[in-house]
């Protein structure tokens, strides 16, 4: 009893600088991880501070969390500035609010993986003896890049991956896979998945009378077997194309087709079946969560997908929507096949097409019971609940 008076007492002291170079509230996963991380360590009681892009100037935010803006800039001037000035722009940010601090220990957390947003903080923070984490959430591999272990964007990744990373004092890992890298290496290193929040308003009743409709948010040309996608749509039965509709949200037609020319798939032969969707606001994506049933997506099991972990998970699991992906990484571990979800083996066409098949002809009370324990899974992930699940140990690595 003594030891947690202690802790909370040295909380109530420490101030946390969350420091990302991604775009809040909804920019993307990292900008979706940004909000609802720096909750987390409100709800853990510690005074907070957010810096990073904002693209909503509507938003608020927690009342507790103080959201310090890095400046958008627009043009041919964004791409210079996001990757060599934003880092510099956020030390001037975040030195201001720890004078205004001084009487808190501060710890700086750092979201990114651009080595030129980074190194400016790291060496501020290492000049004046601030405690600093990284929040690690990819590790890339050479066949994202063009050039491959020869490309430059590769090695600098690498490098700030390896070697600055593990310099800091400690890390938050969004997933197993990174976890044990860093702990191989000696570093003090803490398992961070993917926060939301949860609310039973989302959890809505969804009949399968008129057909059923799978989705896919986000870009689907780096990390998702696409290929496998298409075909195990394109290998179902004429009576279950009657029954299924995929939707793609953020994902440009023409780019779609041209991909399916390059993999000689036919786009005529499964384009009945699809909705493309631009980039959707919060707002509008939400409806269409809310008339969706599965999210599909599928992926090869290499390092990078081994090491990642979808918010786009998480963020459906919230709805109420059951997934279909393949059994890698750590969020293909949670899922209990046929339970709360689907899982296909990698590169397994035969049991794609197959479990797609008994969705299309899946009975409402069977689709409503697995809609409920996708939900009661996901909210194992609600920011407040993990808090609570998981304080001493967050505690504990971060004092």
């Amino acid at each position: 009893q003594s030891d947690k008076k202690f802790m909370m007492q040295s909380i109530q002291k420490c101030k946390i600088i969350y420091i990302a170079d991604r775009i809040i509230p909804n920019g993307n996963a990292g900008g979706v991880r940004v909000n609802y991380i720096s909750r987390l360590f409100d709800y853990l009681g510690y005074k907070t501070t957010v810096i990073s892009f904002n693209n909503d100037k509507k938003f608020v935010g927690l009342k507790n969390i103080e959201y310090l803006e890095i400046p958008m800039k627009f043009g041919y001037l964004f791409f210079f500035y996001k990757y060599f000035l934003a880092g510099f722009f956020s030390i001037f940010l975040a030195h201001k609010s720890i004078t205004i601090n001084k009487k808190f220990d501060i710890s700086l957390i750092i979201y990114s993986t651009n080595i030129f947003f980074v190194l400016p903080i790291f060496c501020y923070a290492k000049l004046f003896n601030i405690k600093i984490y990284f929040d690690v959430v990819e590790n890339f591999h050479s066949g994202r890049y063009k050039l491959g272990i020869f490309s430059p964007k590769f090695l600098l990744f690498k490098l700030l991956f390896k070697y600055i990373y593990s310099s800091g004092d400690g890390i938050l890992g969004i997933s197993q896979e990174i976890v044990k890298f860093f702990k191989r290496r000696g570093v003090k290193t803490i398992l961070l998945p993917p926060l939301f929040e949860f609310d039973k308003e989302h959890l809505k009743e969804k009949k399968l009378n008129l057909g059923v409709n799978l989705i896919y948010s986000g870009s689907p040309f780096g990390k998702e077997d696409l290929n496998l996608m298409i075909r195990a749509l394109a290998g179902l039965s004429l009576d279950s194309r009657k029954h299924l509709v995929f939707n793609l949200s953020g994902v440009s037609k023409q780019v779609f087709i041209d991909f399916c020319d390059k993999n000689d798939i036919d786009f005529a032969d499964i384009s009945p079946m699809i909705n493309f969707y631009d980039w959707l606001s919060v707002e509008d994506l939400y409806k269409l969560y809310d008339k969706s049933h599965f999210l599909f997506f599928l992926r090869k099991d290499n390092l990078a997908n081994r090491s990642n972990f979808p918010m786009k998970l998480i963020e459906m699991l919230s709805f109420g929507i059951p997934p279909i992906l393949s059994n890698v990484g750590d969020y293909g571990n949670i899922i209990k096949h046929q339970i709360n979800g689907f899982i296909i083996p990698e590169n397994d066409l035969r049991n794609a097409i197959k479990y797609l098949e008994i969705i299309s002809k899946m009975k409402n009370q069977e689709y409503t019971l697995m809609q409920m324990k996708a939900f009661e899974l996901g909210n194992k992930y609600d920011y407040r609940t993990y808090g609570k699940f998981n304080k001493q140990e967050i505690l504990s690595f971060l004092n």
